[in-house]
């Protein structure tokens, strides 16, 4: 599992624990955003082997622990479970057998636990030859989130992995788990008076408070909740964007002045130039009397 490390900080991310006879089936990582609702990240492979049927009950019985024991959580379970998740059956040697006890009870499971499966957009997610070319979806994600008709999932048909299986990417909006990536900015520099006039500092509190102080105070009531849903977390973002965004232009109309023009390089033959004599080398320095590019220089 990769996190971008704007994310990664001390206690921010927590890999918890689990019995060492089911470790290598059950990986649990929480996500712990404040005062984003935290998450839950469970990710499973089901056995699959005879001798390893038994581990079943015990991956489960870990399952529910853990999510009783983290509750107001956003849940997501995904992985290789080895069955057939979305309950359509699955094809072998060019026969469809309907899904099976095994099936049923893995989903009564998740059912139990208010797990939603969220549908990719292929019939089949292993790609291990002809025998698994049409109904084989056996990977895949449930959740349990606020609102879990904003998760969607799609199969990646295109990636050559050194695998039988093809990933299966869920898209979460909106995403409260990376940064929003800065916009692109093709605007010249502009010039802020240093220091600021009292009178522009003024005519900036009048005008920027007078425009945006209906917002400021619905933001202030919204984090003054000890835990945000990611709908309240997104429109606090998009709130202190828009804030962020409207006290940059109010500055720069306020408090900004005209940049200095620029001065072209003349070259050495054609400027005047002062020769120095070096008392420590005895050779000649040229010093250009003029210069090129803008001065912010108050």
């Amino acid at each position: 599992m990769l996190i971008h490390n704007k994310h990664a900080f001390p206690g921010n991310l927590s890999k918890i624990p689990t019995p060492a006879n089911i470790s290598p089936y059950l990986q649990i990582t929480r996500i712990a955003n404040l005062p984003l609702q935290p998450w839950l990240l469970l990710n499973i492979y089901m056995p699959s082997h005879e001798d390893d049927l038994s581990l079943i009950p015990i991956i489960q019985n870990t399952i529910t622990d853990h999510i009783n024991a983290h509750p107001n959580h956003t849940y997501i379970l995904c992985g290789d479970f080895n069955r057939d998740i979305a309950l359509i059956g699955r094809q072998h040697n060019l026969q469809i057998s309907p899904p099976q006890t095994e099936d049923y009870h893995w989903r009564s499971f998740t059912t139990s636990l208010d797990l939603t499966y969220v549908p990719t957009n292929t019939t089949y997610s292993r790609q291990g030859g002809h025998n698994y070319t049409q109904n084989s979806l056996i990977d895949g994600f449930f959740i349990k989130t606020p609102n879990n008709n904003l998760f969607t999932s799609t199969t990646n048909q295109n990636a050559q992995l050194n695998s039988d299986h093809l990933p299966i990417h869920l898209t979460i909006p909106p995403n409260t788990l990376i940064a929003k990536p800065p916009f692109p900015t093709t605007e010249p520099p502009l010039r802020i008076l240093n220091p600021i006039p009292n009178e522009r500092i003024e005519q900036f509190h009048v005008k920027f408070f007078e425009s945006n102080s209906n917002q400021i105070d619905d933001l202030i009531l919204l984090l003054e909740h000890t835990q945000l849903t990611s709908e309240e977390w997104h429109l606090a973002c998009n709130s202190m964007t828009t804030l962020t965004d409207n006290i940059t232009t109010i500055i720069l109309d306020t408090c900004g002045a005209p940049l200095f023009p620029c001065c072209p390089l003349e070259s050495p033959t054609k400027g005047a130039i002062s020769q120095r004599k070096s008392k420590k080398f005895g050779k000649p320095i040229y010093l250009p009397t003029t210069f090129s590019g803008r001065l912010y220089i108050q």
